[in-house]
């Protein structure tokens, strides 16, 4: 399983949770992913045989929102956060 983070914009309503929820839910491959609008940023779970990041990107940008990846995909960490 991959883990990638990745921030978009303008996720800040009820309406758009849902809209990305639709989206990562047909995408075969997604094991889990958890939405913050807070923080402008997704984490999604995903089994990199099935799915790539490129696609990931590609149906999130298909849905309407710029995708940026934090420094967390791929596995890596820059350790600003803490999270290793």
């Amino acid at each position: 399983m991959q883990t990638e983070i990745l921030r978009l914009a303008g996720i800040d309503g009820a309406a758009h949770v849902e809209r990305l929820t639709r989206t990562l839910d047909a995408i075969d491959g997604i094991d889990d992913f958890n939405i913050s609008p807070a923080a402008g940023s997704i984490s999604v779970r995903y089994d990199e045989r099935r799915v790539t990041s490129r696609q990931l990107q590609s149906a999130l940008q298909q849905a309407g929102y710029s995708t940026g990846q934090s420094a967390h995909a791929s596995g890596g960490c820059c350790g600003s956060c803490g999270g290793a």
